[in-house]
């Protein structure tokens, strides 16, 4: 089980979520949720507007 201090500190990083289509879009991730056992990530791109929940599955988080 995740606990918040621990899913809390991927907020603010920056990742990589690609699209299935063969884009790649940079984006930081600004809120984190357990849902049914799994970490569900609030992302949004660095250009562009918009946000949306994905899996941690999708993206790939940069270390750094």
């Amino acid at each position: 089980m995740n606990t918040a201090t621990t899913m809390s500190t991927n907020i603010g990083k920056r990742a990589t979520l690609d699209d299935g289509k063969g884009l790649t879009y940079l984006v930081t991730i600004t809120d984190t949720r357990e849902r049914w056992g799994q970490k569900d990530y609030k992302i949004e791109p660095i250009t562009g507007s918009g946000s949306r929940w994905v899996s941690e599955y999708t993206i790939k988080i940069q270390e750094g």
